[in-house]
């Protein structure tokens, strides 16, 4: 009686163990998929958005675009940011007073709010949940060469992506490239 008794405890030892066990490998897979990001959402973007070039790297798409802006998503974050001044270049990125963006991200932007942000409201805007206006630089994987970095510069739109705006980007890029060109 005391064997069996010990025996179906053991029973269920092992299916308490192999419930942690699973709830713990869904974590690190989510985490692992935050840290890879979302390919097929950087492809969707190409899509949307008339692009001149583009490449992807660590869950960020860097593009630039045929009227010249430098567009970046960042798939885990879903947050897009436009800039019309940019270069690339193989150098040294902006360094340790910047900060990161995201977890594992590549992203690094060192700015300050803009004070036109007060002037524009997002509910001209279908399916965006934040906009900031920043004035500084962003930092992403360059589109070119695997060591180097764009570097956006001056006034720069960041946008927190609404459900629809991931499935079809356009009708959200275009009126946020009209912001960046007509009132900055």
């Amino acid at each position: 009686d005391v064997e069996r008794s010990r025996g179906l405890g053991d029973v269920y030892k092992r299916q308490i163990l192999l419930i942690a066990m699973v709830f713990v490998l869904e974590i690190i897979s989510s985490i692992l998929g935050m840290m890879r990001g979302d390919y097929e959402l950087a492809v969707k973007a190409v899509n949307s958005v008339s692009v001149d070039e583009w490449a992807y790297n660590n869950g960020i798409a860097v593009m630039r675009l045929t009227d010249g802006t430098l567009m970046i998503l960042d798939t885990k974050m879903k947050q897009v940011y436009l800039a019309q001044e940019y270069f690339s270049r193989d150098h040294v990125s902006l360094g340790p007073g910047a900060m990161k963006m995201g977890i594992g991200a590549r992203i690094r932007i060192r700015a300050t709010y803009h004070p036109l942000q007060a002037n524009i409201s997002i509910k001209d805007l279908p399916n965006i949940k934040k906009l900031e206006v920043i004035r500084g630089e962003i930092e992403a994987p360059s589109i070119r060469s695997e060591k180097g970095v764009m570097r956006g510069f001056g006034v720069i739109l960041r946008a927190k992506l609404g459900k629809r705006c991931l499935n079809d980007m356009r009708p959200c890029i275009d009126p946020l490239l009209r912001i960046l060109r007509e009132r900055l």
